[in-house]
């Protein structure tokens, strides 16, 4: 009966972690603890450097195109406006940071 009320929080962890682009295994590790850890006032200013990033990127991307999500580690590729290729990304660290550019 115990994991019954345990399940939910796991779910939960897992869901972050995702979100997170941390290995969503449900363990609190030491990653999980650093992303739970980081600020609001972090994540706000986070949130406003890449909308100030999106306003440059053009409305129109074309019928193909990439677009790597750092984030989550992922690239997708695009095909005639349709996504038609997914697959993991290796991106940078805060040494060696990923580099950015639009077109």
């Amino acid at each position: 009966m115990r994991n019954c009320s345990i399940r939910p929080l796991h779910d939960q962890v897992v869901a972050f972690q995702q979100r997170n682009g941390l290995e969503a295994d449900g363990v609190v590790g030491k990653s999980t603890v650093e992303a739970l850890n980081i600020p609001v006032s972090e994540r706000i200013t986070t949130i406003e450097a890449n909308l100030e990033r999106w306003r440059w990127v053009s409305d129109d991307l074309g019928n193909n195109y990439i677009l790597v999500n750092t984030a989550d580690y992922n690239l997708r590729f695009f095909g005639n406006g349709e996504q038609t290729f997914i697959s993991k990304a290796i991106v940078g660290t805060s040494k060696r940071p990923t580099p950015y550019s639009v077109r």
